[in-house]
């Protein structure tokens, strides 16, 4: 409706009038009673509806600005940091613990997780990622040390080179109880791990050598041969970083149990020297109670279900632990299966008693990563690791006959042509990360590209004839059964692999596809304390093994007695002494012998020796209580511990401090 210019005077002039009365008679006209409460507050009252809404609208607006105005400025002058304090529950599944010493046989996963929070290393090794770091070195970071292992090498005469490695022990680190850590207890737990029973880790690396203090010093000493034929090893640096134990308690006359293998119920008290420590008498986090009870907490008849960890007072890394309490809790299994005790993954979730869950995933994985998800309902990570999966060819088997010797070249490369493109069963493939066909055939440690010319390869094997001009190998396909068959002479092979149990569905994998090439074989199961033995008898004609490269070092794989080169080519011994010693010079020379490289590669471009498949995933979940600056994981993991390096940037709780 359009109003007249009357009419719009006439609503001014009211406008007017409403504003004239509110000054005249309800706003103070003698601005010193401005400040009396009650004349405001009348006139508040007395004023229009109208006015008093915009009032408290703008008085409302006013107090938020200013509200948000202090809040900004408190975020912009301060920064969210780390505050000491909170728990962190760790749950562990199908896994328990009997003892808690860092250089004896580790029997579970429970107890290399609690003793890798007990006791530093003397330094760790940062391993980069193999598969798209090839060349680049561990880098070794200091713990207990002054700084990184050296040398003692000689420029003029290198045939001592990389034999004695030389180590400066720090002044200033401390046991849990107050005592110097020395290098008497260096000496003391060096000797426990190379006996028997010692951690294995360690053990049959050691046995060659001695650890002994340097004459006149009081820190530094060297780790050195005990006898003269022990050759050069410089990926010992990267091996040698065990985590030591104190002569003193461990010998005294109250602990005689700790001096041997012994159950855990005898095992109390716990000298450490790491992040945390192990307190005798804990508060039950599952009770309001306060009264103190033995740890670790006994919930079944022989069965511990809970493991609690202090922080250590005595910071001897040069970043301390946030948290004040780790717990473990040892779940008999994922699912709950009914009744009282069950102990499960699933329980601790969903009683919020679940921070970190981790587990090398594999084929024997009760559920896949997405029912684990389901499950604990927590952030899920899943990382490469540098485990890799390979399948290595015996290329002289020494069962003799037609049996132990039929692996020869052609047939190899046949054999390796067959898993170049190879995929594993959707039901498995998630539990792997596939390595790229152009670094199947070289060993990964040489970075090197390489595809063997696969062209016809059924046609090259057949066409193979021996001296006397008779074919070799022959391939049969059945149309009825669509089954494939290859000979040799007319006979069907017998063929010999050997695999972990571990791994059993990865190898059906393996299996599967060796028939589809028309060569099956027979799976042998070994159990890995047997495997170094198994591999150097050579009765076998496959072998399908997991291989942490620890160093980018490829003898302890492909060399020594195990896997050694001298006989791998039938006819030509010279030809695999050649190989041998090209194997050791590139170790010996710490990679820098650029011709044994060389012939190394070329070696395996031509007699395909292996290939390599896979490498394995680890998989983390963590709650949203735990906080990391870090935000990330690394992007590859080789050992478990490695995911407690990140201890000191975790949080569960948080402050804010001045910027400046």
């Amino acid at each position: 409706m359009k109003l007249s210019l009357q009419e719009l005077k006439q609503r001014s002039n009211k406008v007017y009038k409403l504003v004239n009365d509110f000054f005249r008679d309800s706003w103070p006209i003698n601005w010193n009673n401005f400040t009396k409460f009650e004349l405001i507050f009348k006139s508040l009252v007395k004023a229009p509806y109208w006015l008093r809404v915009c009032l408290a609208f703008f008085t409302i607006s006013l107090l938020i600005s200013l509200g948000f105005l202090g809040i900004g400025s408190y975020l912009s002058l301060t920064t969210e940091t780390a505050a000491n304090g909170g728990t962190i529950t760790e749950v562990v599944v199908n896994s328990s613990v009997q003892r808690l010493n860092p250089v004896l046989e580790t029997s579970s996963e429970a107890e290399r997780k609690i003793t890798s929070l007990l006791f530093h290393p003397l330094y760790n090794v940062n391993y980069p990622d193999f598969l798209t770091e090839p060349g680049k070195n561990p880098e070794v970071e200091p713990v207990l040390l002054k700084k990184a292992p050296q040398w003692q090498n000689d420029e003029t005469d290198t045939s001592n080179n990389y034999r004695i490695l030389r180590f400066e022990l720090r002044d200033d680190i401390k046991w849990s109880d107050g005592s110097r850590i020395s290098i008497n207890d260096l000496i003391y737990s060096f000797q426990r791990l190379k006996e028997a029973g010692g951690n294995q880790d360690f053990n049959s690396i050691f046995q060659n050598y001695d650890l002994a203090e340097v004459p006149g010093s009081q820190t530094e000493f060297t780790i050195q041969p005990i006898k003269p034929g022990v050759g050069p090893n410089p990926q010992l640096i990267y091996l040698a970083n065990f985590r030591p134990i104190s002569e003193t308690f461990y010998q005294s006359a109250k602990n005689p149990e700790l001096r041997s293998i012994s159950n855990f119920k005898s095992l109390k008290p716990v000298v450490s020297s790491g992040f945390y420590t192990f307190p005798l008498k804990i508060n039950d986090p599952d009770s309001s109670s306060k009264t103190l009870i033995d740890n670790p907490i006994q919930k079944e008849l022989e069965d511990y279900s809970t493991v609690v960890l202090r922080k250590n007072t005595i910071v001897n890394y040069k970043k301390d632990a946030y948290v004040d309490n780790y717990i473990f809790r040892l779940a008999k299994r994922l699912r709950d299966t009914g009744g009282s005790s069950s102990y499960s993954l699933e329980k601790y979730a969903k009683d919020k008693n679940l921070d970190i869950y981790s587990r090398f995933i594999s084929p024997q994985s009760e559920f896949d990563s997405n029912k684990i998800k389901e499950i604990t309902g927590l952030n899920q990570q899943i990382l490469p690791t540098n485990t890799y999966f390979n399948l290595f060819l015996n290329m002289q088997a020494t069962g003799g006959g037609l049996d132990g010797f039929f692996i020869n070249q052609t047939l190899r490369n046949y054999v390796i042509c067959n898993f170049i493109n190879f995929r594993l069963p959707e039901s498995i493939k998630g539990n792997v990360e596939d390595i790229p066909e152009q670094n199947r055939l070289i060993p990964l440690q040489f970075g090197e590209d390489y595809a063997p010319d696969c062209t016809d390869i059924e046609n090259k094997l057949t066409s193979l004839k021996n001296t006397n001009g008779t074919q070799i190998y022959s391939i049969e396909n059945d149309t009825k059964s669509e089954i494939k068959r290859v000979k040799i002479f007319g006979i069907e092979p017998i063929l010999s692999m050997l695999f972990l149990q571990d791994f059993a569905d990865y190898n059906i994998a393996i299996q599967n596809q060796m028939l589809k090439m028309g060569l099956p074989v027979q799976a042998v199961n070994i159990d890995s304390t047997k495997l170094d033995s198994k591999l150097t008898e050579k009765q076998y004609h496959l072998t399908f093994l997991p291989i942490n490269l620890v160093s980018r070092n490829p003898y302890p794989i492909y060399g020594l007695t195990g896997r050694n080169m001298v006989n791998i080519v039938k006819n030509d011994r010279a030809k695999g002494v050649e190989i041998e010693e090209a194997l050791k010079n590139y170790s010996n020379s710490n990679f820098k012998n650029i011709e044994a490289k060389d012939k190394l590669i070329d070696f395996f471009k031509n007699q395909y020796s292996g290939i390599n498949l896979f490498r394995g995933k680890q998989e983390i979940n963590y709650s949203n209580k735990i906080k990391d600056f870090q935000k990330d994981f690394p992007a590859t993991i080789s050992f478990i511990e490695e995911i407690y390096r990140s201890l000191p940037f975790w949080h569960t709780d948080t402050s804010r401090k001045l910027r400046f």
